[in-house]
């Protein structure tokens, strides 16, 4: 593949990026096509990158930063660049331990916008020294981020984190990959948590299948909490191998046995097809009258098991 195809391969997500950063169809375009102009003047603005589309991002957030567009500047683009949200981790209480659920892109650049952020892992390793709970093959991954207490677990194995905390890798219907050439090079999945007589289920990225969620019900009994995706799911002919839609997600909550789950994986950044607030009213709709407890929690709002 060439670097234009690679480039034009990479538009369709570029573009619902700016928009979701600008909060405007025509704004986010405006900074994409002043992209493409910057990247016609200097075609060889990529040659530094380790793919195009890391030299894309770098160009996006070069752009962005330095152009005013509709007569003012705009904020610092927040997740192109590691250092501009690392201060946030301040508020975090102590990690004793981290549950790493799936590998995602390599250069630290897009990390902020996908899977496994590896500058984040880097500060919470030298502030907390945690213990990292990982599918089979993130040892030397996490390793990089200074990260050296890392069990790595194969599907249905388990590890006491600390007395009377259980921590148990389930399966989950994706895949992995960080760069193109490593699909499936490393394990990803979902975890149980079994902690004070409570268990919890994070579901992790994953498709539905029926089979495999009564499974995990079955094998690790019923979740006091689970929490399950909801977003990223249009279209469906793309997206349905690695992401359920809300009513999937809906029958993910009878399929395990939960009491009770709460919504995530979605409002984030628009990264495919359906609207940002859509998977929602989809989740209301999938609901119907049923008196079944899947809620969906506010930013910063918590809730006690």
């Amino acid at each position: 593949m060439s670097t234009s195809q690679a480039v034009v391969q990479h538009l369709p997500f570029l573009r619902r990026y700016a928009r979701a950063l600008t909060g405007h169809q025509s704004s986010g375009d405006a900074y994409v096509a002043a992209t493409l102009e910057s990247l016609i003047s200097d075609p060889k603005s990529l040659e530094s990158a380790p793919n195009p589309r890391v030299g894309l991002y770098r160009l996006f957030t070069k752009v962005w930063n330095s152009v005013p567009l509709n007569g003012k500047a705009e904020p610092s683009a927040p997740d192109l660049a590691p250092e501009q949200h690392l201060s946030q981790i301040t508020p975090l209480p102590r990690q004793a331990f981290l549950l790493v659920a799936l590998e995602g892109f390599s250069e630290e650049d897009a990390a902020r916008i996908l899977d496994c952020d590896l500058p984040t892992l880097r500060r919470l390793a030298g502030r907390d020294h945690p213990l990292v709970i990982a599918p089979l093959g993130h040892r030397a991954l996490l390793a990089g981020a200074g990260l050296d207490r890392v069990v790595e677990l194969d599907w249905w194995g388990s590890h006491a984190v600390a007395t009377g905390i259980e921590v148990t890798l389930v399966p989950a219907r994706h895949w992995s990959r960080r760069t193109p050439w490593g699909t499936n090079r490393r394990l990803w999945g979902g975890f149980i948590v079994k902690s004070g007589g409570r268990l919890l289920y994070f579901a992790g990225d994953s498709g539905y299948d029926e089979r495999l969620f009564v499974e995990i019900g079955r094998r690790c009994g019923a979740p006091d909490l689970a929490m399950i995706p909801i977003g990223a799911y249009e279209p469906r002919w793309f997206m349905e191998a690695a992401h359920m839609n809300p009513a999937e997600a809906l029958r993910v909550h009878r399929d395990v046995g939960a009491h009770r789950s709460v919504a995530m994986h979605w409002g984030t950044f628009q990264l495919t097809d359906e609207a940002r607030e859509e998977p929602l009213r989809a989740l209301s709709e999938a609901k119907g009258r049923d008196a079944v407890d899947f809620s969906v929690l506010s930013p910063g709002e918590s809730l006690s098991v």
